[in-house]
């Protein structure tokens, strides 16, 4: 396995894994948000000071989000083949099979000198946030998370229908008995957007910001209507924006063979061979045609060329990564 991403051996590894938020963080961070916004309003309210109302909204949301994890306390069990969790004011708890998962996002894989980060799951049914800070390390819960799912994606070898190109292939390899070294992935899939979801809530920190600057410059204490609702127009429209981007929507595969990997579809097309491969790595990128999530695995050549896999396939892009990464060293080429 590349650095970040090794054979789990710790205590964590055996068995189902038990855990839930780091409370006093929450705690914390609510108190310091309260006390900040309070001040902030006060100090305005009398003539002290009005600079902190802008920077009153950074709180408010900092504070709210950490509020709304403190009060539904989800507590997790990560087994074998599921994840379970359960919320404490929703009193009932859901089961996702991790093979039915077709998305693991966080931004521990773009940071892999990290310790602690959010991580979110989705199947076609449901999407799950695993907070930012646990009683356990995050990234072990990462970890572990990837290699269980990789294992069941790799068990299950689905070839369902795929084009005519590939069928070839995979004949060819069965007849050699490589057959069940040969994984097919399909796409495209809808999954949850990162960044989209730090868009949405950059526009309403902005707009609070907004309110708490107009206020702040109000020195008649006549706040204007007008303004008000130009602001709300403005952001409002800015952040239904971020339910709006461009994504592939014509059909793609990726194949997955002892030799390499290949690209066949409308929009990406080409083939790399294992030697050609001298290291891959995350990206969040955005262009014409993006991957919903906005994750990338972008992999570079011995020559100088970058070539970028989107998490758009049925499986999580951490999983095929993972996949990747065994053929190759089965194949006696190690990737950085």
């Amino acid at each position: 396995m590349k650095p970040g991403f090794h054979d789990p051996t710790g205590p964590l590894a055996q068995g189902d894994i038990h855990f839930s938020i780091h409370r006093g963080y929450y705690i914390v961070r609510v108190l310091i948000s309260v006390l900040f916004v309070v001040l902030a309003v006060v100090f305005g309210i009398f003539g002290v000071t009005p600079v902190l109302l802008p920077f009153a909204g950074i709180f408010l949301v900092w504070g709210g989000t950490g509020l709304h994890v403190l009060l539904t306390s989800p507590v997790f069990s990560l087994g074998r083949d599921a994840l379970t969790v359960s919320y404490a004011r929703a009193g009932k708890n859901f089961r996702m099979s991790l093979v039915s998962l077709n998305c693991i996002i966080s931004d521990l894989l773009t940071n892999p000198r990290a310790r602690s980060g959010t991580i979110f799951i989705s199947n076609n049914l449901r999407q799950v946030t695993i907070p930012k800070r646990l009683d356990v390390s995050s990234r072990e819960i990462l970890e572990l998370l990837v290699e269980r799912t990789t294992t069941l994606v790799e068990e299950r070898r689905n070839f369902s229908a795929p084009p005519p190109q590939l069928k070839d292939i995979t004949r060819k390899f069965q007849e050699q008995g490589l057959g069940e070294q040969v994984s097919i992935f399909k796409g495209p899939e809808i999954k949850y957007s990162w960044p989209r979801g730090v868009y949405r809530i950059v526009c309403i920190l902005l707009y609070l910001m907004s309110l708490g600057f107009c206020a702040s410059i109000d020195r008649a204490r006549e706040f204007s209507v007008g303004a008000v609702v130009g602001i709300s127009i403005f952001w409002g429209f800015m952040f239904v924006l971020g339910y709006i981007a461009p994504r592939i929507k014509k059909e793609e595969w990726l194949l997955v063979f002892p030799a390499g990997i290949a690209m066949i579809g409308k929009v990406m097309q080409g083939h790399l061979l294992w030697y050609e491969i001298k290291a891959c790595k995350y990206r969040y990128l955005t262009g014409r045609h993006r991957a919903s999530s906005g994750l990338y695995l972008v992999i570079s050549t011995r020559a100088s060329i970058s070539i970028s896999i989107p998490d758009i396939y049925s499986v999580p892009l951490p999983c095929i990564e993972q996949i990747i990464l065994r053929q190759a060293r089965q194949s006696g080429v190690f990737i950085k």
